[in-house]
């Protein structure tokens, strides 16, 4: 008796056993289990897509209640895995769709784990049709906006003006031909210097697609262009013209010059535009300027001209052809500019030869009446220039000093002695000659003077030579060299 109830409990066993591992696997229907909703309007829409909750639900509810299910629990656990790990993944395009479009849907699951959860997919490809987009009212913002122009050819400006009357926020730009951004100054007006007459302009939207399509609306064009009229029009002037008519005036010369502009426009620009130089003082060989023209532009419209912009602005570099240069070699002087001095310190010398005739002087020593001094022979010519790093320590603004060292036949006139003769030396000095280009060196007689007659050769260098070597540059030249 004992050994057939053993039986028929092993038998039970068997069954369960059986049953349970030759569970049937369960096919997944995709239609039920994918969820799609529409997004947009006919012709604008997108599609979303997740697992629908009920119907794997309707697989794994079993679990809550194992008396009411025949799969094992163990199974329905694993489809619990199987589920949660389901990915979804839409196809391009998914975007600009229309009613009658196929969207397929990927199904991307784990097998291994499906097949612990005793599941298959009818398909791993799900197509979808899309079937209920709403038709969308297609929009004109460009109906609801004032464009206008205005101002003066040459210099035009755009404005805007206008909404358009939805909840999404439609902004704007605008670009001119050349796809430059113009600036804007607030939301409803946009303006732009410089425009023309015949220049475009283009209108660009700025706005959320989806947003707008949620209220129902769509927008076929972002953007239109606009030609510019009505404005001014004026004769243009050359601005060649205004960069060809005017010349440098200095005062001065490098390194510390100072400049202005003369106007030298024609007589029917004249007097509407005025000349304008940054900067204008300290200036020296090789520094940059900048020549600003501005225009008086009531009176020069009032004249049918116009200047685009009122003004003009042109860099230049200060070259040896533009700024004057404080003399500094004695290199290659040229032979007019050595008989202008020559002629000039000849008159000088003359003069200077009158005054002291009769007059006290101290010659050896002694202070004597001069009967007769006769400059004769030219001892040396010294030159001395700036040292380029002692330019802030240059004495009472004496940027160069053209030196000519002579010696004197001078005859006292003691009336107690016969009269004697004495070589004593002079040194007539130029002080700041300038080169200008194209005319060379001036010989400018107001800058010559001379240092009183002393006894020997030495004393004169000391005096007028030696002493400022520390911050002047030396240049010598014999009297024979020179002429």
């Amino acid at each position: 008796m004992k050994k057939k109830v053993l039986f028929i409990i092993l038998a039970i066993l068997l069954i369960v056993v059986c049953f349970s591992g030759c569970s049937k696997t369960t096919k997944i229907d995709t239609e039920q289990l994918i969820i799609v909703t529409e997004i947009g309007g006919n012709g604008y829409g997108s599609i979303e897509a997740k697992i629908s909750d009920y119907y794997v639900n309707s697989l794994t509810n079993y679990l809550d209640n194992p008396k009411n299910s025949k799969t094992d629990g163990n199974i329905i656990l694993a489809r619990k895995f199987y589920f949660d790990s389901l990915q979804l993944q839409i196809m391009q395009p998914n975007q600009n769709l229309s009613n009658g479009d196929i969207v397929e849907i990927t199904i991307m699951a784990d097998e291994e784990l499906a097949k612990s959860a005793k599941l298959k997919l009818s398909d791993n490809v799900f197509k979808y049709q899309v079937s209920y987009l709403p038709e969308l009212k297609v929009l004109d913002p460009f109906k609801n906006y004032q464009i206008s122009f205005h101002g003066d050819n040459g210099e035009g400006n755009v404005s805007v003006v206008g909404t358009v009357p939805v909840a999404t926020s439609i902004n704007y730009s605008l670009y001119d031909s050349d796809g430059n951004l113009l600036e804007s100054d607030y939301r409803e007006r946009e303006e732009s210097q410089s425009l023309s007459n015949g220049d475009t302009v283009t209108l660009r939207l700025n706005y959320d697609k989806s947003a707008l399509v949620k209220e129902g609306y769509v927008i076929d064009q972002d953007e239109q262009t606009y030609t510019v009229s009505g404005l001014t029009e004026y004769e243009i002037v050359d601005e060649n013209i205004l960069f060809e008519s005017f010349a440098y005036e200095f005062a001065g010369a490098s390194p510390n010059a100072s400049m202005t502009i003369e106007n030298k426009l024609p007589d029917d620009l004249y007097g509407y535009f005025h000349y304008y130089v940054s900067p204008s003082s300290d200036l020296q060989l090789g520094d940059k300027i900048t020549v600003t023209v501005e225009a008086d532009q009531d009176r020069l419209k009032s004249a049918g001209k116009n200047l685009p912009g009122g003004s003009l602005s042109y860099e230049y570099e200060l070259t040896e052809d533009i700024i004057p240069q404080y003399l500094s070699t004695l290199d290659e002087l040229p032979a007019t500019a050595k008989e202008d001095l020559n002629a000039d310190l000849s008159d000088y010398i003359l003069k200077i030869q009158a005054d002291y005739k009769s007059d006290y002087e101290y010659v050896k020593g002694d202070y004597i009446r001069l009967k007769s001094v006769a400059i004769e022979d030219l001892e040396k010519v010294v030159l001395l220039y700036p040292k380029s790093s002692m330019l802030d320590q240059v004495n009472n603004n004496i940027y160069n000093n053209l030196i000519f060292i002579y010696n004197a036949k001078v005859v006292t006139d003691d009336k107690r002695d016969d009269s004697e003769t004495h070589d004593l030396y002079i040194a007539l000095i130029y002080t700041n000659l300038i080169n200008y280009p194209g005319s060379g060196l001036y010989v400018d007689s107001s800058k010559l003077f001379h240092k009183e007659m002393l006894d020997s050769l030495a004393e004169i260098e000391d005096e007028v030579v030696n002493q400022y070597r520390d911050i002047y540059t030396v240049l010598e030249l014999s009297g024979s060299d020179f002429n």
